[in-house]
């Protein structure tokens, strides 16, 4: 599906708890039923554990999961695929929430590692090694896509 179709079919998504400031998950104590520490509770489940399900935050009862889940989504990317490079380099593409993909390398200097993590799907600079350039710039990525 191109990308103009999936625009036109697909709703406005909610907001993405991961596109939060580590500070702004207090904003969470405003959905009802939530209290002043929710908003620490989620950003804990969310960027220390990983849970990308609402039902998995097992301090939080079901009716605020499903209060919190009204207002908020969980960013969810997979990763498609990993690759090792002869010389180390280490690739990994991500699919985004919209069908986009990504790719992440971890480049080997010695006894040190370069990472090169995606900001944008696709890349202007079409670097040999990087899947990100091969259709050009498409759009940058927000803070959550990053984390």
């Amino acid at each position: 599906m191109s990308r103009l179709k999936r625009a036109v079919l697909d709703p406005e998504p909610l907001p993405a708890l991961t596109d939060l400031e580590p500070e702004g998950y207090a904003c969470l104590a405003e959905v009802p039923g939530a209290r002043r520490f929710t908003g620490e509770q989620v950003r804990r489940w969310v960027l220390q554990r990983g849970i990308t399900d609402w039902e998995s935050m097992t301090d939080l009862s079901r009716e605020l999961q499903e209060a919190l889940s009204q207002h908020w989504r969980i960013r969810k990317g997979a990763i498609e695929k990993s690759h090792v490079s002869k010389d180390g380099t280490v690739g990994i593409t991500t699919r985004l929430e919209d069908g986009e993909i990504v790719e992440s390398v971890s480049i080997p200097e010695g006894q040190r590692r370069t990472l090169c993590l995606s900001s944008q799907v696709g890349c202007a600079v079409k670097c040999t090694f990087c899947a990100s350039g091969l259709e050009g710039l498409i759009r940058n990525l927000s803070p959550g896509e990053i984390i």
